[in-house]
């Protein structure tokens, strides 16, 4: 029972306080517990690269795809639809299972080691797949879709880095916002728009693509801004130093991604617009 009680008290906490992840913890706990009696030497890590592997490989086949309707085109969709749903819900699993292990031998987990690594890990999933959205979009002449799929590149970024200057400062913010719009500025709002506007980027001529991302620019944009209004606000600093700890390293880290991201993807756009 200490167990089991010991998990639990980390389900929700300061940082992690969404009532979607309190309310999905007792399943995915229940995943995570014969997922690890059947494979005891699985470790978070390898939870999270396989992850990353597959949302990225679901991305590069969707590039192959030539919308002829061909047998071709069919099995790429759904296996990459596959591919992809199948590594997100990895990555939901990997945050328990560190917890877990943590719980069977104390200290053999590091937190701020494991934040980081799944942050960059879950950024490197959504670029992968805005970027395959950029390239369907050239290759359907769709400039509109192309560089909305690469602006969104950028401004995914920016909730995760507003956050962590939050909990840097040791401000507490709502790790889902209220409403649609909030959802869709987190990562897991972000992700359902990605895999659907991504493996169909049009439905009967409805431009999923541009929407969804449309969508994920404005409400990134409108989450970030909301977070850093909490971040430079005048209320005391709550959060223990340990958590702010972690929140400056997930900050610095995120400021070099987000660099680095933005480079990436002026260079994508001159690559797909100069070749030959």
């Amino acid at each position: 029972m200490g167990h089991e009680q010991q998990l639990q008290q980390h389900v929700v906490s300061e940082t992690r306080n969404s009532l979607l992840r309190e309310k999905s913890a007792g399943a995915i706990q229940f995943v995570v517990d014969r997922l690890h009696k059947a494979c005891p030497d699985l470790t978070p890590n390898h939870l999270t690269i396989f992850s990353v592997v597959g949302v990225a490989t679901a991305s590069a086949l969707l590039t192959f795809r030539r919308e002829d309707a061909s047998l071709k085109d069919k099995a790429l969709t759904a296996g990459s639809l596959t591919l992809a749903v199948g590594a997100t819900l990895l990555d939901a699993l990997d945050g328990t299972l560190a917890r877990t292990l943590e719980a069977e031998k104390p200290g053999s987990m590091n937190p701020e080691i494991g934040q980081l690594w799944d942050v960059l890990a879950d950024q490197t999933g959504e670029k992968a797949m805005a970027w395959s959205r950029a390239v369907q979009a050239h290759q359907r002449h769709d400039r509109l879709g192309e560089s909305l799929a690469l602006i969104e590149t950028v401004a995914s970024s920016l909730p995760s880095s507003t956050r962590a200057f939050d909990e840097m400062g040791g401000h507490k913010v709502p790790e889902i916002p209220p409403g649609l719009f909030g959802f869709a500025g987190t990562h897991l709002g972000r992700i359902a728009l990605g895999i659907a506007s991504t493996v169909f980027p049009e439905i009967y001529g409805v431009p999923v693509q541009e929407l969804a991302d449309a969508i994920t620019i404005i409400s990134s944009l409108l989450t970030a801004a909301g977070r850093l209004k909490i971040g430079l606000s005048d209320d005391p600093a709550t959060l223990p130093p340990e958590i702010r700890q972690q929140a400056k390293t997930r900050f610095k880290a995120l400021a070099l991604f987000t660099g680095l991201s933005l480079a990436a993807t002026i260079a994508f756009y001159k690559y797909l617009n100069h070749k030959k």
